[in-house]
Parts: structure tokens; sequence; C-alpha cells
């Protein structure tokens, strides 16, 4: 079996890729183990499809044709794996839930399909299917619900993500939320590798199957190959990640005394301006309602109710208030605009910038230039 050098790139992706999802398994610094296997299984399996396809090119794909064929149960593993993989990491829960296995039955389902279609028709290789129009419409229906399937769990995952992304708001002022950026781009690259699937390559879909160059194949899995690579060693870079809390919503305080909620919006207010908590980059919703005396969902309540703002604006507010004070004195000209930041309690040059032209219409080099 001779391969080409782009083939055996794939190879040689699909391999490591395997090799890689272990690692992330027995790597101890990545907490939320739950979370962990998921992403492992994920990886795992778009490495296996990787081999799999590799298979396809070669003599291998004859040989062992019904086990290639019922290799194609791989599919419908995707999209519950990813999508379980988004609800640990969101909920931060360790404890295994029985329900989640329901998500891979219509992966049971369809194997089982497969082992009968193989055995009851005698079926071992794909293109037989052809001896049979109506069993092969029922395969490409299947094939394109699970499609769907993948389609609709992507988006499952990216409306739980922005649900987190709105509830982080209130707890984090920082750039903590790099754990939902980066998932958010793990979403968005998976949804475009499966409509590039789909439009240039049918989805492999049998109904629906065309001729398709071996080169653009072969680039289309070298691409997936290097996304699974990115993935698992950003992962293995950035062990932080899943170390981002979520906390649940807060209740309502509606019934609350409204003198008592007066003194406590005070007690904030005053808390800010004398004590200057904001200039902790790492000052979160925990830690402020300690100093307050108060229960987060109490300060969460003051803040989104009575200040009208999050969690996230509030201490941003803050935090370009005293940089704006910071660039009107003279001596400021001589200092760098991240460390001025960094002192304000903004860690990111690019926060920085971003917070200071969204609250202040101009950007900081722009501001101090006034007062020069």
């Amino acid at each position: 079996m001779s391969l080409t050098l782009l083939q055996s790139t794939i190879l040689f992706g699909g391999i490591h890729g395997i090799i890689l999802a272990f690692i992330l398994l027995a790597d101890r610094r990545l907490t939320h183990k739950t979370a962990v296997s998921y992403l492992s299984a994920f990886v795992g399996v778009f490495s296996l499809l990787m081999l799999r396809n590799i298979a396809e090119m070669t003599e291998f794909s004859v040989k062992f044709s019904f086990l290639f064929t019922l290799s194609s149960a791989l599919v419908p593993l995707l999209g519950p794996s990813l999508y379980l993989f988004v609800v640990r990491m969101v909920k931060q829960t360790s404890a295994r839930n029985h329900l989640e296995y329901y998500h891979f039955l219509p992966a049971a389902g369809y194997l089982l399909f497969l082992v009968i279609a193989g055995l009851g028709f005698d079926i071992v290789d794909r293109t037989q299917l052809k001896n049979y129009p109506t069993l092969m419409i029922f395969v490409s229906v299947l094939q394109a619900v699970i499609l769907l399937l993948l389609f609709a769990y992507i988006i499952c995952s990216t409306h739980l993500l922005y649900q987190a992304k709105q509830t982080a708001k209130n707890y984090y002022a920082g750039n903590e939320q790099v754990s939902l950026k980066f998932l958010f781009i793990l979403l968005s690259v998976i949804a475009i590798i499966t409509l590039i699937w789909l439009i240039f390559f049918s989805a492999d879909i049998e109904l629906f199957k065309q001729a398709r160059s071996q080169q653009a194949l072969e680039l289309f899995w070298l691409s997936i190959s290097l996304s699974i690579f990115i993935l698992g060693y950003y992962c293995l870079l950035h062990p932080q990640l899943f170390n981002l809390v979520i906390p649940k919503t807060s209740e309502s305080y509606l019934h609350k005394d409204e003198q008592q909620l007066i003194a406590q919006q005070q007690a904030l207010v005053a808390l800010m301006e004398q004590e200057k908590p904001y200039l902790d980059p790492q000052l979160n919703l925990q830690q402020l309602a300690e100093k307050l005396a108060m229960k987060p969902k109490e300060l969460t309540y003051i803040i989104n109710h009575r200040l009208n703002r999050t969690f996230y604006e509030l201490i941003n507010q803050y935090r370009i208030e005293q940089i704006k004070r910071r660039l009107q004195q003279p001596q400021s000209a001589r200092e760098k605009l991240e460390i001025i930041a960094y002192e304000s309690g903004i860690k990111s040059s690019s926060t920085f910038n971003r917070l200071f032209k969204q609250y202040v219409n101009m950007s900081p080099k722009e501001y101090r230039a006034q007062f020069s």
C-alpha cells in the first residue's frame, strides 16, 4: 500500500489525534474531568474519521469493506460529544447524568441498522447499495437526519454559550470569559467544516454522492487534521480554560425593603469610590460581595436593577474613569498606556482599547493628547 505525502500527513494526523485524546484524558491540570472526557471523545472520533477516509483511498476499504461500512456510525457521535462537552464546561458539574447517554442512541441505532442491512441484504460494500434503490433512499434519509442532528447540536451549543456569556457578565469583570470565546470559535470552525462537507462533498449522503476530486478531499481532511491539532494543544497549553465558573442566574429581591436596598446601593457606591476594589484585575462578584457583607445574589440584584448595569459594565466603567483621571495628568505622557491600564485593573491591552473607545468614543492616545 503506497500513500502520497498528503495522505501520509493525514494518516499521521489521525494517529496523532487519537494519542492526543488519551493525553487530554490523562492531564491532571485539566479540571472537570467529565467535560474533558467528552472533548477527548470528540477529538478521538474526528481522528478515527480521518483514518477511515484514508482507508477509503486505499485497498483497506476493499479488504475490510463491511467493517469500513460500520464505521459510518462514528459520524452521529460528533454532535452529542461536542454538545455535552459544552454543557459540562458551562454547568461545571462532574457527576454523571445517565440521561446524557440518550444522546448517543441515534449512533447506536444507526450502527444496528447497518449490521441488519449488511446481514439481511448481504451488503458488505456501500457500492452494493445501488442494487437496492429503496434501501439507498432510506440510508440517504438517515444520513440526512444525522447531518441535521449535527447542525442542531451546534445551534443548541451556541445558544447555551450565549446564555452563559450573558450570565458571566454578572460575575466577571476581566477577560476570564476567554473560555467562552474559545468555545464560540470552536463551534464556528466545526460549523464551517460541516458546511464545506455538505456543499462540496454532499456530506457523504449516498443518494447525492457525486464525483469529487481526490486532491480536494485530501485537502479537506488535512484541514480537519490541523483543526484537531490546534484544538487539542490549545487545551493542553491553556488548562485554565477548564477553571471558569459560570454562576447560576440570581433570583429576584423585589420583596426587600426599599430602605435596605437604598442602603446597600449607597454602600456599594461608597466602597467603589473610597477603596477602589476595581483596581484588582482579578476582582469578581464573590469577592466584592464579601467586602460588602452581602450575598452575591443580593449584590447582583443591586447592580442589575438599581444601577441598571451588569457587574462587567459597572467595574469596567469605574476602571475607565480611573484611566481618564490618570491620562488627564501631565506626567502621564511619560507612562505607557498598557501600564496605566494594568494599574487600573485591566490586564489586556486589546480589552483596554476596546473598552476605552466604547465608553469615551475615542482612543486612549487621542484622549491623552487633549491634555498634553
